[in-house]
């Protein structure tokens, strides 16, 4: 018992720096908790390398050199200022799987446990501070504790399709409980006109409903279908600027415009910046430098974002690290249920991140991982 809440406690802590918390949040105390996430990082790798002879666990080379290529883009680049940034993003890439290594080999259903909990409370604070300082805990418009009301859907969408495998895989069944936590997440966003978030939501809450349904799951279980749609909806939404009947009742719905609130100005001017440094990208630049380029901090869209940063190389990488785990998902030998859903959360985040996208935050990252994992525990039980 003492050794398990040895291993809570330090894991409380681990998976609190692969979290993003805005500066008026932390109020000054910033740059205390950047050393406080690189020391935890530092402390991972040295706990997993004693333990594992220096083995490096699956897809931790991918990701290593995925964050290394627009680490020495901005070195190439002169933006030195930014080297920090760019070290802690490599630091945590390659920690993470680590730090969910080590967990697998101990207790990984509380791990994830774990996550769920730490991630449900904070979801939930967030969504509460939406109600509390509406319309902002700043002087910018719609900022809360987890940042941006957009933002922050991504630390809810992973802990929701955390606890849905979870529940799904571990127990079986959907507490209701879990049902009314979803529908607080749910009107939160609502109440703060969150457009990509309340699609998130809504699309998550029919597809609860639908996931016993065997057409959810034939079709769920078909990659093809989504990368065919995924490719689909990009070309029309950020190449080709698909202006259909159908889109305008959703932009109506969603009281957006079709610049999807200047969404598609920040992209043709990042489009001109990818091309100066198409295969390992611009590398980490500051806000300003960032905000007198392509007029914003960040490039509202995954597949841009990954290019400007480091080019095709990144987003080569990104890419690959994806298919393999959504090829090993395809194979497992889990529910098909719970199969079927980790698919289809893996397509919705894209397709949020369409939209939006963060690369210093690590919650795709983790959410991918453990249902690696998960699929490698059922595979060896099966053995």
């Amino acid at each position: 018992m003492k050794k398990f809440n040895h291993i809570l406690i330090f894991n409380i802590i681990f998976i609190l720096t692969y979290i993003y918390f805005p500066n008026y949040i932390l109020k000054g105390f910033e740059d205390v908790f950047n050393v406080i996430c690189l020391l935890s990082y530092i402390i991972i790798i040295i706990m997993y390398l004693k333990k594992y002879d220096f083995k490096i666990p699956n897809f931790t080379v991918i990701l290593f050199i995925m964050q290394l290529i627009p680490l020495i883009s901005t070195i190439y680049c002169g933006n030195y200022d930014m080297l920090a940034q760019g070290i802690k993003v490599l630091l945590a890439s390659v920690s993470l799987p680590m730090l969910i290594k080590y967990n697998y080999d101990i207790d990984f259903k509380s791990f994830i446990k774990e996550i769920m909990i730490i991630f449900g409370i904070l979801v939930s604070v967030n969504v509460l501070t939406f109600y509390i300082y509406y319309p902002s805990m700043t002087q910018f418009l719609y900022f809360y504790f987890l940042g941006n009301d957009n933002g922050s859907i991504y630390e809810t969408f992973l802990y929701i399709y955390i606890s849905i495998i979870y529940y799904l895989h571990y127990k079986k069944r959907i507490p209701v409980y879990f049902y009314v936590i979803v529908a607080f997440l749910i009107s939160g966003y609502v109440f703060v006109r969150s457009g990509n978030s309340m699609v998130c939501l809504f699309v998550t809450a029919t597809v609860i409903l639908l996931s016993k349904t065997n057409i959810f799951k034939k079709v769920c279980n078909n990659e093809k279908i989504f990368m065919v749609g995924y490719i689909v909806f990009f070309l029309l939404i950020v190449i080709f600027r698909n202006n259909s009947a159908f889109m305008n009742v959703v932009l109506t719905l969603l009281d957006k415009n079709p610049t999807f609130t200047g969404r598609t100005f920040i992209w043709d001017y990042t489009f001109k910046y990818i091309k100066l440094h198409p295969l390992i990208g611009n590398g980490y630049e500051n806000s300003v430098i960032l905000t007198s380029k392509i007029h914003q901090v960040k490039a509202h869209n995954l597949i841009l974002q990954y290019l400007y940063m480091g080019g095709l190389f990144t987003l080569t990488l990104f890419l690959y690290f994806v298919y393999k785990n959504i090829k090993i998902i395809k194979k497992g030998k889990i529910d098909k249920r719970v199969k079927a859903l980790m698919q289809f959360s893996i397509f919705l985040f894209f397709i949020i991140s369409v939209f939006d996208y963060y690369y210093y935050k690590y919650t795709f990252i983790i959410m991918i991982l453990v249902y690696y994992y998960i699929n490698l525990e059922s595979e060896n039980k099966n053995e």
